[in-house]
């Protein structure tokens, strides 16, 4: 998922429109126009470190989970084969923490495998 996309979701997850969210971040003393954020939103420009820092800031996510496609979906099989790879005792500790994630609010830290 590229940055603009992340942008998107983030807003509309909070009912904001473009106008909506340049006046929300506007309270908080950060200047961003709504015409920047349609361009971010539509990857057309990128933010400036700032811009960045204020943004993430404001949804309270890290800089890195915006910028970089380290939540790309796993496939099933790249599973797998990951898994397979690790020491028998590395695969059980894998087998206890996806217990533990599974009894402890499971749509919180899973998400579904495309």
């Amino acid at each position: 998922m590229q940055i603009g996309e992340k942008l998107k979701n983030l807003r509309e997850a909070r009912g904001l429109t473009l106008r909506g969210l340049s006046a929300a971040l506007k309270k908080q003393d950060i200047a961003v126009s709504h015409a920047a954020l349609g361009k971010w939103e539509t990857n057309k420009g990128l933010p400036s470190r700032e811009n960045l820092a204020d943004i993430c800031r404001f949804y309270n996510i890290e800089p890195s989970w915006l910028m970089f496609s380290a939540d790309a979906p796993i496939k099933d099989q790249e599973l797998v084969d990951s898994l397979s790879s690790l020491s028998q005792i590395d695969q059980e500790i894998i087998k206890e923490i996806i217990e533990v994630l599974k009894k402890h609010e499971p749509r919180r830290y899973l998400r579904p495998l495309d």
